[in-house]
């Protein structure tokens, strides 16, 4: 290179840092997933569509599968901060806030046909891919906690359990118009779809409270007893050991009663349960006194 005057210069290079190369990868590989999917995503396509070398490529990533992760794992956080955004802009009323969480799914950057491709690549390695699975769950974990949240805020007298299905249904409802639009918006709009969410938002933040929170758990599990007590004030307990399916075992109904009642309380000691109201006497229709002999 000369200047104006005829005097050879020295070309300037810029080096790029580290995280810039590594972006350059995790966005390059999310163009191939959406281009050619996961069978057409190698080194030679991801390298070629950022630019670079191979030996740029297993410098910062162990390989393909390795790249693959990273980027699920950085499009699910645009994602999520594209969600952010909206609820921070959308005020202080937090139905104002859950709405907007939810409508956020139904517009750009999110409501993006190669952000769908891009999903699906993804979707297709869940099953296969232990990394992949792991964090497929932490992604829908923490946007189903963030619906939680916002509908806890906006509904305050929604109970634990009614927040957790509010929040899978909604969810659930999202990703289906989501997934349709992308696909194909002939069949209904993104304002139809908008005007689909608002009313399952608004029968979710109408349902009834009901006083007593109903819940699932095997009684002989201390980890699924423990989850099931967690943030319980107060604990009804009414347990049927002499129920068809614990004739299974040789143990005594006495002893299974003992058993179990020790679990729950050593459970609702860790959970900190302010108490516990016993209701016994009670037995099953079918029961037949003579077996208590």
């Amino acid at each position: 290179m000369t200047d104006q005057a005829g005097t050879r210069t020295r070309a300037r290079f810029v080096r790029e840092s580290a995280d810039v190369r590594r972006q350059a990868l995790i966005d390059a590989t999310a163009r191939c997933l959406a281009e050619r999917g996961v069978g057409g995503t190698s080194v030679r396509a991801i390298c070629a569509r950022a630019g670079v070398s191979s030996g740029l490529l297993t410098h910062y990533f162990a390989g393909v599968d390795a790249l693959i992760l990273a980027t699920y794992v950085d499009v699910g956080a645009k994602v999520s901060a594209a969600l952010d955004a909206a609820i921070a802009t959308a005020g202080a009323d937090p139905r104002d806030r859950l709405r907007a969480c939810l409508q956020a799914n139904l517009r750009p950057p999110v409501l993006d046909p190669d952000l769908l491709a891009t999903w699906i690549a993804f979707w297709s390695l869940v099953k296969s891919d232990p990394a992949i699975a792991a964090v497929h769950a932490d992604v829908y974990r923490g946007t189903r906690a963030q619906l939680e949240a916002l509908l806890g805020d906006a509904a305050p007298g929604l109970s634990r359990a009614q927040r957790r299905i509010a929040a899978i249904s909604l969810t659930a409802l999202v990703d289906g118009l989501w997934l349709e639009l992308c696909l194909d918006r002939s069949t209904f709009s993104p304002e139809e779809a908008q005007a689909m969410v608002e009313s399952a938002m608004l029968q979710c933040l109408e349902a009834k409270d009901d006083p007593v929170e109903w819940t699932y758990c095997d009684v002989h599990s201390s980890d699924s007893v423990n989850q099931a007590l967690e943030g319980v004030d107060c604990l009804i307990y009414l347990i049927h050991s002499m129920m068809p399916s614990s004739r299974l075992t040789q143990a005594s109904f006495q002893d299974l009663d003992v058993l179990i009642a020790d679990q729950f309380a050593k459970s609702a000691s860790v959970n900190g349960v302010k108490q516990i109201i016993y209701i016994s006497g009670l037995m099953p229709s079918d029961y037949e006194k003579s077996q208590t002999s």
